[in-house]
């Protein structure tokens, strides 16, 4: 089966094959920006700046944190039928193995026509009936 997650940012809600699942602030902006690299490596220090910004509250726990969330967001990637589709490219970072894509107002229509011809029509059906588009 083909794998397929959608990530709405602005409710922080994961569509996957078998279901949605609402995620922290911090796993939907992990998930976003590996989401973005399109499949390109984002490496630890990469979340590390995002998830922290100002380097003054960066602590030496934040590589610790990163660890701990990745684990968490792949749990709940499992959950909704996404397992394995977060690869770890060892000693450089991470990337998302699979058809991601960000829903927004603009992109709403394409993913919904993605979803149409997508093979497991079960996900179409909660798309269409759960879909908040701002």
């Amino acid at each position: 089966m083909i794998k397929a997650i959608i990530l709405d940012p602005s409710t922080r809600t994961l569509t996957g094959p078998t279901g949605e699942a609402h995620l922290s602030n911090q796993k939907s902006r992990i998930l976003e920006r590996l989401i973005r690299a399109k499949g390109g490596v984002v490496s630890r220090d990469q979340i590390v700046g995002l998830l922290y910004p100002n380097p003054d509250r960066e602590s030496e726990h934040s590589y610790t944190l990163v660890n701990v969330l990745l684990t968490n967001l792949r749990k709940d990637l499992a959950s909704v039928g996404a397992d394995g589709v977060i690869g770890t490219v060892y000693k450089t970072g991470w990337l998302v193995a699979c058809t991601a894509e960000l829903m927004t107002a603009e992109s709403a229509p394409i993913l919904q026509e993605l979803l149409a011809s997508h093979p497991d029509r079960d996900i179409v059906r909660r798309f269409r009936a759960t879909a908040r588009v701002t």
